[in-house]
């Protein structure tokens, strides 16, 4: 996950996709600046995906959200949509978007309602993205339900030894039967 306030430089042929800051805004209290985000987001090469603007923790201001800036992601990225708090009483728009990002707070994105959401999302043929994955058991949890992808910034902001760490996590879950069979 790449956004304009961190800026990665992204290895050649490394799969990218692209965040839009409001959840780092929103922690720290400080303002977002849609003509700085729209400008960088014009820059960027093709990516997997990019959050459309959202409210965090807020489906309703967040589909609000969506409806003005997703026509203009859509012209340069595939569209996620953030799942937030509230989103059993705002729906997301499935038809409007790629990918479902899920954001909002830890009480909402694991529970049985986060999981539902999620089902619904693989049920419609939607990849989704879990954020804010920086333990094995939330990474364990992705794996269950199935999500395509996960970020996190354990290892942007860990020490060295996370690294090593996650290589292991990784590969434990590689040697793992797969938890169903068809």
């Amino acid at each position: 996950m790449n956004s304009p306030d961190i800026g990665y430089m992204t290895p050649a042929g490394m799969p990218v996709a692209y965040d839009n800051g409001m959840f780092r805004v929103w922690r720290s209290g400080g303002t977002w600046e849609p003509d700085r985000w729209a400008q960088w987001l014009v820059n960027q090469p093709r990516g997997l995906f990019a959050v459309v603007p959202d409210v965090p923790t807020d489906a309703k201001r967040t589909r609000a959200r969506f409806d003005l800036y997703a026509p203009f992601v859509r012209l340069h990225q595939p569209i996620a949509y953030a799942l937030q708090d509230g989103s059993d009483r705002v729906a997301p728009p499935w038809d409007d978007f790629d990918v479902l990002f899920v954001g909002g707070t830890d009480a909402f994105r694991y529970t049985e309602l986060g999981w539902a959401l999620i089902a619904e999302a693989k049920a419609r043929g939607k990849s989704v993205h879990v954020g804010r994955v920086n333990t094995l058991r939330r990474l364990l949890s992705c794996r269950s339900a199935q999500v395509d992808s996960v970020d996190g910034t354990r290892l942007a902001f860990g020490s060295d030894l996370i690294w090593p760490q996650l290589c292991r996590w990784l590969d434990g879950l590689n040697q793992q039967q797969p938890l169903w069979a068809a």
